[in-house]
């Protein structure tokens, strides 16, 4: 009976699923208003990247390399709620969640080569408004760990 039930069945329709390459259609000020990266350098973190963000999956469309790495930086970005990332990237929370904890986990890989405190005492002596300047508009913070002071926060028990 169910073997002539599904002979009877009109075949199913095949999915289409959205490209979700969004690099390719945004210039380059978009790119770097969004993602706060410039266009190479985000193309060298999905280089640097891409063996450690693929997944060993037997789903037909695991998310690139690509995809995760841009749902991660626009998190980053916009400090927004991931359901809201999710949807502007056309995956769902759960997707953003995992993509941006694995994009987190190899960013602290770099910490080692990216990171470093002063250790002279020339390097002590910087202005604390100094920064070191990346090719292409990356500016990034350079914090002097003789200048950062961490205070309590005051409770009501104080």
């Amino acid at each position: 009976m169910a073997a002539a039930a599904a002979v009877m069945l009109p075949p199913r329709e095949k999915r289409s699923y959205a490209e979700r390459t969004v690099l390719h259609g945004m210039r380059r000020n978009e790119v770097i208003e969004r993602y706060r990266l410039s266009p190479e350098r985000i193309k060298w973190l999905v280089d640097k990247f891409e063996t450690e963000l693929e997944r060993d999956t037997n789903r037909n469309f695991p998310l690139s390399a690509e995809t995760q790495v841009l749902t991660a930086l626009r998190y980053y970005a916009s400090g927004s709620f991931l359901k809201v990332i999710g949807d502007t990237m056309g995956i769902c929370k759960a997707s953003a969640s995992r993509s941006v904890h694995a994009v987190s986990q190899c960013l602290c890989s770099l910490a080692i080569e990216w990171i470093t405190f002063p250790s002279t005492p020339e390097e002590l002596n910087v202005n604390n408004n100094s920064y070191i300047f990346g090719d292409n508009n990356d500016t990034l913070p350079r914090l002097s760990s003789s200048r950062c002071f961490l205070k309590s926060a005051r409770t009501k028990w104080q």
